[in-house]
């Protein structure tokens, strides 16, 4: 499905890192703890928001690009929703379409990174409350209180758990989010033939 959905006739193409130096700087000067979670502060995440603005990603994006990082250096993140909530004081983190996907306003906290436990996953969100918001026209998307993604690599966050889209009396599972260009998100359902394709704005300060 991935690959007849995503990458048909080569018509969708992955999105371009930049130079990873600068990324890679970042997560080498904070204070990571090998093999445990290492909560972020919200001078620390700034760090992050500035690199996605100055090279104009979303937050899917900066996420799928941090990953790999953690994973090789044995790290995971959290980002919690009081850091979230005090950061969207100086940035945009995303606007209604995003937050359709990570309902900021009822987050309890992101978590990004290696796995060191069973109920750890690639990406795992924690909300106050089961969600649901409509699903960009097709439907309405529920959300549990923990769900996320077991499995991220380059440009995609697989294996989805946790969240589903009905639509009348039928249930989609959410099957895995595709970043197959700059700001563009691709969202695909498990046994349904067609991805919800959207504009997902990159980062941005609140005063641009």
């Amino acid at each position: 499905m991935l690959s007849i959905l995503s990458l048909q006739n080569g018509a969708a193409q992955a999105i371009e890192a930049p130079a990873d130096d600068e990324l890679t700087a970042i997560v080498d000067s904070l204070d990571g703890k090998v093999g445990e979670i290492t909560q972020l502060t919200t001078e620390e995440f700034a760090d992050f928001l500035a690199y996605a603005t100055e090279h104009e990603r979303n937050l899917f994006e900066l996420l799928n690009l941090i990953y790999p990082l953690l994973v090789e250096r044995d790290q995971r993140y959290r980002i919690t929703g009081e850091t979230i909530l005090e950061s969207e004081k100086v940035y945009r983190l995303g606007r209604s379409k995003l937050r359709v996907i990570l309902p900021f306003d009822s987050l309890i906290a992101m978590e990004i990174g290696k796995s060191f436990a069973s109920d750890q996953n690639a990406f795992d969100v924690f909300i106050e409350e089961p969600y649901s918001e409509d699903f960009y026209g097709f439907g309405i998307l529920h959300e549990d209180t923990h769900f996320g993604f077991r499995e991220i690599e380059r440009n995609y966050f697989n294996d989805a758990f946790g969240m589903r889209a009905k639509r009348m009396i039928f249930t989609f599972e959410v099957s895995h989010l595709h970043l197959y260009e700059t700001e563009e998100v691709a969202i695909h359902l498990r046994k349904f033939f067609k991805p919800k394709r959207e504009i997902f704005k990159a980062v941005r300060l609140q005063k641009d």
